[in-house]
């Protein structure tokens, strides 16, 4: 364990891995490769973080095979089939088959098997098509092997770290009589996270461990439930019971499942908390009503097939305009004004006009860096410097602004750019192409809104009402699981359509008359869940 804190070793690992094979590159005289190398590294590290290892490590993983292929197959297209119309056809086809990867849930690496194709036709690596490729995937690949060294979990640990966070954020949850919108949606990210890990997993009966994670997963589940009564009552419980659960999550990271669940029967017996409903919430099931098998629904939402093809056709068109007016301003480099509209056209990622403004900014900042150390020369030792810093700073701004983001990635491309040819007159094109390539997604959105149909506000409270409306069936004498897992839904769903309908304060265009009721009509929903839930655990439902 490193006794640095997890930011400081998400910078540490993207400054070390980026910069030791620039440095590597110019001992052994190997720059190209090398650049190469780091480019794939630099892709890796906007993939890295601090979420759980068993979905980062296969994300960096398919970018990095995503990007070989990527880079292997434009290369070799251009090499044997020149010109700019078969480039379109090429760049279309690739944003076709990238865009339904995206929206599958695969965001990343079908994002970067389209950059790739169109770095591997822009810089075509002729005669070094199969090195350069493999050169990407190594450069990936190496920064997942220290990764893995310095921040890998088991399948089983990794699990009890995310229900220990989970009982954490419950214990700030049911410490306050009045939770704000905030805390909450935290609190259901939390439970989600905890069933996606433990949940969705058939349970194996013989295994002692997953029975008591199953156990400790539907304590979660109860005292999230009771969060809603207790808010509703405005009791406050008092600090034993927030100490009680940091003390149940902190005994799941060091002891394990087991003796969180013996721990949670102590509580749920001595614990000094007059409310007798939090008391049979800490109560754990016994193993023997947890069905051998069961397993719960993923809480992961995925786009239905129409809206998947939908992105990847207009994803295609906008690639393919990008290219041919490329052609047509005949510019240096001019493959970066598709690469441009590939990283800012991305599936419902948050507000388009934001990240193709922050993209904008943070390229003319960028630039600005990278032009002040051409002007220094592009010293060896300024360069390794500036990749140090840039690449450190990158896990600090992906928490604060895409725009910083960009501003950090971009002199490091033109460290990589001066390796692989020469810089000359490209500062002012790159700015350029990125203006541009934001102005064709911001055209794009404007006549036909980015966001998939099932994602617009309107669509989603339509469903939270679903939701809702499945939920308000229940029953006090409903299964219990049933009852817990179509309550969080309904939350869930409700939240969603919030988040969705906050995007239209910054994107006003998107705006339908009949999304001004909206939130009125969320309020609503979300009384209406309190209600059923305070109704059910005081074991009425006349509702």
């Amino acid at each position: 364990m490193w006794p640095v804190s997890t930011d400081n070793r998400l910078s540490l690992r993207a400054a070390f891995c980026l910069t030791s094979l620039i440095i590597l590159g110019i001992i052994f005289h190997q720059r190209s490769y090398a650049s190469a190398m780091a480019l794939g590294t630099l892709w890796a590290i906007g993939q890295d973080g601090s979420d759980r290892w068993r979905q980062r490590g296969p994300r960096i993983l398919g970018v990095a095979v995503a990007a070989g292929v990527g880079v292997f197959a434009g290369a070799e297209f251009v090499t044997f089939v020149a010109g700019p119309s078969a480039v379109v056809v090429l760049l279309g086809s690739t944003a076709l088959i990238a865009g339904i990867i995206e929206a599958s849930m695969y965001s990343a690496q079908g994002m970067y098997l389209l950059i790739g194709v169109i770095i591997g036709a822009g810089l075509g690596f002729t005669g070094h098509v199969w090195q350069s490729a493999l050169c990407f995937v190594l450069g990936a690949v190496w920064l997942y092997f220290v990764a893995a060294l310095t921040d890998w979990r088991g399948y089983t640990k990794d699990q009890r770290y995310v229900l220990a966070h989970a009982f954490n954020v419950l214990a700030l949850r049911l410490s306050s009589a009045d939770s704000g919108e905030a805390i909450r949606a935290r609190t259901v990210r939390a439970i989600d996270a905890a069933q996606d890990a433990i949940g969705v997993v058939p349970l194996n009966k013989e295994s002692s461990d997953a029975v008591a994670l199953r156990q400790c997963l539907i304590v979660a589940m109860q005292l999230g439930e009771v969060s809603w009564y207790l808010n509703d009552k405005k009791i406050v419980v008092g600090q034993e019971l927030k100490s009680a659960l940091h003390e149940v999550a902190t005994c799941l990271k060091a002891s394990g499942a087991k003796q969180a669940v013996a721990l949670l029967n102590n509580y749920a017996t001595s614990l000094l908390v007059e409310n007798e409903v939090v008391k049979r919430a800490l109560k754990p099931p016994t193993s023997s009503v947890l069905p051998e098998g069961q397993s719960f629904k993923s809480t992961l939402r995925r786009l239905p097939v129409s809206d998947r093809i939908r992105f990847a056709v207009i994803l295609s068109s906008a690639v393919v305009f990008a290219t041919i007016i490329t052609h047509i301003l005949d510019g240096p480099k001019g493959y970066w004004l598709p690469m441009s509209v590939a990283f800012i056209f991305r599936p419902d990622l948050g507000p388009v006009v934001k990240r193709a403004l922050n993209r904008t900014a943070g390229t003319l900042a960028g630039v600005a860096i990278a032009a002040f150390v051409a002007f220094t020369g592009n010293q060896e030792w300024l360069l390794i410097v500036l990749c140090f810093i840039m690449a450190g700073a990158i896990p600090w701004a992906q928490k604060r602004s895409h725009a910083i983001v960009i501003m950090f990635f971009t002199p490091i491309i033109f460290v990589f750019i001066s390796v692989l040819g020469p810089d000359t007159n490209l500062f002012w094109p790159r700015i350029v192409d990125t203006a541009i390539a934001a102005a064709i997604v911001l055209f794009i959105d404007y006549f036909i809104w980015l966001h998939a149909p099932s994602l617009r506000p309107q669509q989603l409270t339509d469903a939270a009402q679903i939701a809702l409306d499945r939920y308000a069936e229940m029953t006090p004498v409903s299964d219990i699981m049933t009852r817990h897992l179509r309550r969080r839904r309904a939350i869930r769903a409700v939240l969603l359509a919030r988040g969705s309908h906050a995007q239209t304060k910054t994107e006003t265009h998107l705006l339908e008359a009949a999304t001004e009721t909206l939130p009125q009509r969320l309020n609503a929903m979300e009384a209406r869940i309190n209600k059923i839930t305070v109704a059910l655990i005081e074991g009425h439902g006349d509702l």
